[in-house]
């Protein structure tokens, strides 16, 4: 990785990140790092799965490891806002 990017990844650490998957699932947590096929760490991470029989309140899974190839879209929150990770990157 080109040294700007990986300083743009270490702004990251310890933001929160909002990922979801291609099966719909949505992942909140900490981000603490990735690895080089870019795969997502979440720390702290709560899941949710929307729909009609789903719960709304989600459930506490702790420490992810998301892959990329799974990704449809990863944003970080900040202030009640989300802004897509490409940003970032």
């Amino acid at each position: 990785m080109a040294p700007a990017a990986v300083a743009r990844l270490e702004e990251l650490l310890c933001q929160t990140l909002r990922v979801t998957v291609t099966d719909g699932r949505i992942f909140i947590g900490s981000f603490a790092g990735t690895d080089q096929p870019l795969n997502i760490l979440l720390l702290n991470t709560d899941e949710f799965r929307l729909g009609p029989d789903e719960n709304p309140d989600g459930r506490y899974v702790g420490q992810v490891l998301i892959p990329w190839k799974l990704v449809v879209k990863a944003e970080v929150q900040s202030g009640g806002e989300n802004r897509a990770l490409d940003a970032y990157l």
